[in-house]
């Protein structure tokens, strides 16, 4: 992911929903970014961690994943 902003590579996803201890020690990392509990649809999906940004569409995201997951169980399913 690559900052519309400052063109910084240094970026991480923006992780939505209640936390597991996990993501906790992700975001002490710095390897995502907890967005929060509540998703609105128009929530963004991208941290740039030099200059702040934030941008993308969650729920697009998200679509994008699950496709990507349907893909993989077709594959796996005719082999």
């Amino acid at each position: 992911m690559i900052c519309p902003k400052c063109g910084s590579k240094n970026t991480v996803p923006i992780v939505y929903g209640l936390p597991s201890l996990d993501l906790y020690e992700k975001e002490q990392k710095r390897e995502i970014l907890l967005g929060g509990c509540c998703v609105t649809s128009d929530a963004p999906c991208c941290y740039c961690k030099d200059c702040g940004n934030r941008w993308g569409n969650y729920s697009e995201y998200v679509d994008k994943q699950r496709q990507e997951l349907l893909k993989r169980f077709e594959r796996h399913k005719e082999e």
